[in-house]
Parts: C-alpha cells; sequence; structure tokens
C-alpha cells in the first residue's frame, strides 16, 4: 500500500474487505468507508478536529456503561435512531410505529408474576404523580391478541429522571418493569404521567448541544419494548398531549401517531376495581406488531 492518496486511499482500504466471508458485513464496512473518506475530504478535516472527534467518543465511552449508553444518545440527537426507527417500522398497514429505544434501557429485569403491574407502588409507599391507569392491548398485524408477549415499560418520575439517574436508589427499579401479556394480550400498568426532560448535559453529547445551540428538552413520554415469537420486536414511544416540545423534540422521536390523549375519569365504580385515586387518568391503547419477515 505504497504511493497513497487523498484520492486513492479509499480503494484501497476497501480492498482489505474483499475476503470477508459475511456479504452484508463488508457491504456495511465498505460504505462506511467511503462515507468517512468523503467527509474528511469534503470538509478537510483537521489534525485537531479528528483529535477532538476521538476524544468525544472516548469521553462518551467513559461515562456509558450498562445503565447509559452515551452512544445512543448521539445517535438520537443527530437523528440516526430516528431514520433507522422510520425506515424500519414506519407503522405502516396498522402496524405501531417504532420510536427511540433511548439511553435509559435496562435489560435483563426479572419477570413480573401478573400482568397488571402497579409502578406507582414503592417499599417508601405510593410514588407522588398525576395517577394513570394504562390499559395496553398486543394483536399482530390481522388484528388477533398476542398472548404471552413480554412487554418491557419505563418512564420518568415527577422530577423528569429515570431510576438509572437517581443513585440513591442503590440500582433498584423505579417506574420500570418486564411483564408478558395474559390471553387476551393485554397488561395494565397503575403508573403516573411521566415528565418531559433535557437530554443529559454532562457528557460529549451534551457539550455538542451546548455548542450548536439546540433545544435540548425531550417531551414527556412513555417507553415501550415489545416482544413476541413470529413477530418483529416493537420499540416505541407513546407522547402525551399538550407537551411543549412536541414538535421540537431534541431526539426526533415523535410521530403523529404514538400522540396520545390523558381523559381523566372520575368513575368511583372503576376507582374501586382497580385500586386508583379519583380522579385519575385512564389510557386504552393498541399496540399492533409487524409479523418477522
Amino acid at each position: 500500500m505504497r504511493n497513497l492518496s487523498p484520492e486513492n486511499v479509499t480503494e484501497a482500504l476497501t480492498r482489505v474487505f474483499d475476503k470477508t466471508p459475511d456479504p452484508r458485513l463488508k457491504e456495511l464496512l465498505c460504505t462506511l468507508v467511503r462515507y468517512l473518506h468523503n467527509y474528511a475530504r469534503e470538509v478537510q478535516l483537521r489534525p485537531e478536529e479528528w483529535a477532538f472527534a476521538m476524544d468525544a467518543m472516548l469521553r462518551a465511552g467513559k461515562i456509558s456503561d450498562t445503565r447509559r449508553n452515551e452512544f445512543i444518545m448521539f445517535s438520537d440527537v443527530l437523528g440516526l435512531s430516528a431514520v433507522v426507527d422510520m425506515m424500519n417500522g414506519a407503522g405502516g398497514k396498522g402496524e405501531t410505529a417504532f420510536s427511540q429505544l433511548g439511553p435509559f434501557f435496562e435489560d435483563g429485569l426479572p419477570l413480573a408474576p401478573s400482568h397488571i403491574v402497579d409502578l406507582r407502588a414503592t417499599p417508601d409507599g405510593v410514588l407522588p404523580g398525576d395517577p394513570v391507569l394504562f390499559i395496553g392491548s398486543v394483536v399482530s398485524g390481522g388484528g388477533e391478541p398476542v398472548a404471552g408477549a413480554y412487554v418491557d415499560a419505563w418512564q420518568t418520575d415527577v422530577d423528569g429522571l429515570y431510576d438509572l439517574q437517581r443513585p440513591e436508589l442503590k440500582g433498584a427499579s423505579r417506574l420500570r418493569c418486564r411483564l408478558r401479556t395474559n390471553e387476551d394480550g393485554q397488561f395494565v400498568l397503575k403508573t403516573i404521567r411521566p415528565l418531559g426532560y433535557t437530554a443529559p448535559m454532562d457528557g460529549p453529547g451534551g457539550q455538542m448541544l451546548t455548542a450548536t445551540h439546540r433545544n435540548i428538552w425531550r417531551p414527556a413520554h412513555f417507553h415501550f419494548r415489545i416482544g413476541a415469537e413470529g413477530h418483529r420486536t416493537l420499540v416505541t414511544e407513546l407522547f402525551p398531549e399538550g407537551d411543549e416540545h412536541l414538535d421540537n423534540d431534541v431526539a426526533f422521536g415523535v410521530r403523529s401517531s404514538l400522540v396520545l390523549t390523558l381523559p381523566e375519569c372520575d368513575s368511583q365504580e372503576l376507582a374501586r376495581e382497580w385500586d386508583m385515586p379519583v380522579p385519575f387518568k385512564k389510557v386504552d391503547y393498541r399496540f399492533e406488531l409487524a409479523k418477522a419477515q
């Protein structure tokens, strides 16, 4: 590889992947190399700018762990997550649209013993916040209930914080659960209205937002990841109507089909049935999964 130049180094580099046995891996790497090299040539990337970017990735790695992923945050605020979501799960044919997994998803939670979970309950009592009864139904493309679907749900509290952002919890889960739908494809969460929040500003992703004078807010939302055999795993968010940042979400996660109303319910009968205070918000939402391809 002698006599390399800015003009021929890209071709030389892509040739080193010629023996890659996986054609998709080869395509991904060669295309990435071409775009990276073209970007560097187009902007005439300087050594100090390259060094700053390398340091930003190093700092993103240092601040990331199993409870926070700064690289996902970069993907979100640069719109890459939104592009991938919309290309691969745009909600066509009635399926629920995809939206961000976000940097605060936690995998491997223990499975709740029931399809009904009270997220407000803690060892110290009931969490403060506007009470919400969320009744979800999981169906397949033809409208058939999906029994036994795995549902991960997580959200912020009244301070706009996830449990992973609260060191005083010492790793305990709060406003987060994993459950399975019942034979009718239903699950029920007794929860509170989430609060919007700013993107985490203590890392290199936040530094980029500050430097570019970007909006740093996400509208309030409920997170869901739903998986079932024979279906594509759905990752999505639901956004309560009325949030001031629905139209300038820093992570580009809002879709019209994912905005929902939270109607107030003052039914004493329903309150007794579900052990909810009066009044409370009641949501009935149907998640439609696409068939696996």
